[in-house]
């Protein structure tokens, strides 16, 4: 089993994924993500793995591997089996039909802007501001979706080794995000109708926060509550862990639900927002004083 996942990750190892991220009104973070490798021995199988991740609940979710046959991803839509996601008269669809999942949602995008960072290593490309509607089923649980999203297509050959921290924040009008890992780092957003946008940018976890500094704004994420926590190499070994460790990062993923406050020109903006981070030391949630 080792040998398998390590000549599966070694490089040079194309990887390409699409990435929906939505925060809802009620607080519920829903991500889908469709990804396929095209190098090792899992050559062109597709990997979905959708989650809707509710505070101190058990998460709607729905894992799915794929063979390559049934297995498109490309710059346009992924189709795995029968899982689909593409655009149709400048609308995003999620189409998923299964037994024990099931969801449909829409995302219109606000924002004109589309953001592209890359390098000759890794691509990243984000529709930063979208509106979603839709719903979800598993099993006996139903519910409707609305919120904010964001859409990212990833590829390249880069592999993550370290720490990622994925950052996404909306209200009506205004949106912001970052992404900081060793494959590539950037943020951008609109405040008050005013673009923001650096490809340099500096992350400090403070404990309780988490600081980001760009070229023009500083700005601060407090998380509030642990949504959720997983480990996509969790079926792995202790062993397998390690040996993997000098290609690849295998540690969790915690996701946190908070608000940004944004500091630019002397103005202060606060939006609510999640962190999804990658690592071993995840910010921490302050606790409440106690009332006397």
């Amino acid at each position: 089993m080792s040998l398998i996942f390590l000549l599966a990750c070694l490089p040079p190892a194309q990887r390409d994924s699409w990435e929906i991220l939505a925060l809802l009104g009620n607080g519920q973070l829903f991500e889908a993500r469709f990804t396929k490798g095209d190098t090792g021995l899992l050559k062109g199988q597709g990997h979905l793995r959708v989650n809707r991740w509710i505070h101190r609940t058990t998460p709607m979710s729905f894992h799915l591997d794929t063979p390559p046959s049934v297995s498109l991803l490309n710059d346009t839509e992924a189709n795995f089996f029968t899982h689909r996601f593409y655009k149709e008269n400048d609308i995003w669809n999620l189409q998923m039909r299964s037994e024990e999942f099931n969801a449909s949602v829409y995302l219109r995008p606000l924002a004109s802007e589309t953001i592209l960072e890359q390098d000759d290593r890794w691509t990243v490309q984000v529709e930063p501001h979208l509106d979603a509607v839709g719903w979800t089923t598993a099993e006996e649980r139903s519910a409707l979706l609305q919120g904010s999203a964001a859409i990212f297509k990833r590829g390249g050959h880069s592999l993550l080794q370290s720490e990622r921290y994925v950052f996404i924040g909306f209200d009506s009008e205004n949106y912001w995000g970052a992404e900081w890992s060793n494959q590539i780092s950037f943020s951008w957003g609109s405040i008050d109708q005013v673009a923001y946008r650096d490809s340099d940018i500096e992350v400090q976890n403070h404990g309780h926060s988490v600081e980001i500094i760009t070229a023009v704004q500083r700005v601060n994420f407090y998380p509030e509550k642990k949504i959720g926590e997983d480990n996509q190499y969790k079926h792995l070994s202790w062993l397998e862990k390690n040996l993997s460790q000098p290609f690849v990062s295998t540690e969790n993923r915690t996701l946190f639900n908070g608000y940004f406050v944004l500091e630019s020109q002397s103005k202060e903006n606060t939006l609510p927002g999640v962190l999804i981070y990658h690592g071993e030391n995840p910010p921490r949630i302050r606790r409440a004083k106690p009332k006397k």
